[in-house]
């Protein structure tokens, strides 16, 4: 299983306990309930990059407010990553000589 899917099955446990939670807290009802795990279920499904899983965050988020802990969770460790993986390449350049360019994606990320 790649790091990805992992990530992916990590998102769907947080958001079916966070679903339950919330139900038992009393402000989702049966129906919401069932109207959210399906709609996650099968987005989930579909997500095989960063970019839909933001997108598909982003509209969880503006959908069912009650589960927004969990979506910015997930837009953090999302946003660490493209990070970790900017810098990952600034260094590559930087080794390789090309300075400026490193200079350039550096500051790119900061915007």
């Amino acid at each position: 299983m790649d790091d990805f899917t992992q990530h992916r099955l990590q998102i769907e446990r947080d958001f079916a306990l966070k679903i339950l939670d919330v139900y038992e807290a009393g402000n989702f009802s049966k129906e919401e309930v069932i109207t959210v795990a399906r709609y996650i279920n099968e987005e989930m499904e579909g997500i095989d990059n960063k970019t839909d899983l933001i997108t598909f965050l982003d509209y969880v988020s503006s959908n069912w407010p009650a589960l927004s802990g969990v979506v910015s969770k997930e837009k953090e460790i999302t946003s660490e990553e493209k990070d970790s993986e900017v810098y990952s390449g600034v260094l590559a350049l930087a080794q390789n000589g090309k300075i400026d360019k490193a200079i350039e994606l550096a500051k790119s990320n900061n915007n």
